[in-house]
């Protein structure tokens, strides 16, 4: 994979990210890049379910994804589970070290190259650049599939990891509208949002921690899922 593409310039979004804590930067990786990585999340991977709040969590197997009414029980569960607090219910896909064995028909996927990208010392440098923190050490990267019913609430900031300096989404989903949610939210103490931002085509939304943020329902009636690379930038 090659690097970033022509709307990331630090410079450029460091004194927004500054002063308000969270940005969003369109034109993030190059088009043809992007696409790419579109094509292995909406077509090539073996994708798993997990979900879970403050007391469990659970993870399917990569070849065992809930059908029919095992995903609807598990569904329903979540869903009620969210009235009360912290919750999560969304697809899910770790890239692969390029020195483990091939699993499950997942070989070489563009998604695989992730990690060694965003951990490169090209990338470290500009995203210290972007953030003014030169501790920044290393960046981790899971896919995200958001299908209808999914969603991602809001986790107090006293449970984030302390290392964890920054909540980075990568949204890789062509057309997406507001009506159909999954939309990132930075949210106030109170539970008032300062924030809301579209997953548009290729950009990166970053949000400074501690900061309350979600991902919003995915509406029934929306067309296709969500695609999304999410992770941290991280402090040693």
């Amino acid at each position: 994979m090659r690097m970033t593409g022509g709307g990331f310039q630090p410079l450029r979004w460091r004194r927004m990210l500054a002063e308000h804590g969270r940005v969003q930067i369109p034109e993030f990786l190059p088009g043809e890049e992007a696409f790419s990585l579109y094509r292995c999340l909406a077509e090539q991977l073996h994708w798993q379910l997990t979900t879970g709040g403050d007391d469990r969590a659970w993870t399917s197997a990569r070849d065992a994804y809930p059908d029919g009414a095992g995903y609807q029980k598990i569904a329903l569960r979540a869903q009620a589970q969210a009235e009360h607090g912290y919750q999560y219910l969304h697809d899910c896909y770790s890239p692969q070290a390029s020195t483990a064995p091939v699993e499950y028909g997942d070989p070489g996927q563009p998604i695989d190259a992730v990690p060694a990208l965003f951990n490169s010392p090209r990338f470290l440098a500009q995203i210290r650049a972007l953030s003014g923190d030169p501790k920044i050490a290393r960046v981790t990267a899971q896919a995200l599939r958001l299908r209808p019913g999914q969603f991602l609430l809001p986790q107090e900031p006293a449970a984030m990891d302390a290392g964890r300096r920054y909540f980075y989404a990568l949204h890789l989903t062509p057309q997406w509208r507001a009506e159909w949610g999954g939309l990132l939210q930075s949210l106030d103490e109170h539970g008032g949002i300062h924030d809301s931002y579209l997953p548009s085509w290729n950009t990166l939304s970053l949000l400074r921690l501690p900061q309350r943020h979600q991902l919003t329902l995915v509406a029934p009636w929306a067309p296709r899922p969500q695609y999304a690379i999410v992770g941290g930038w991280w402090v040693e």
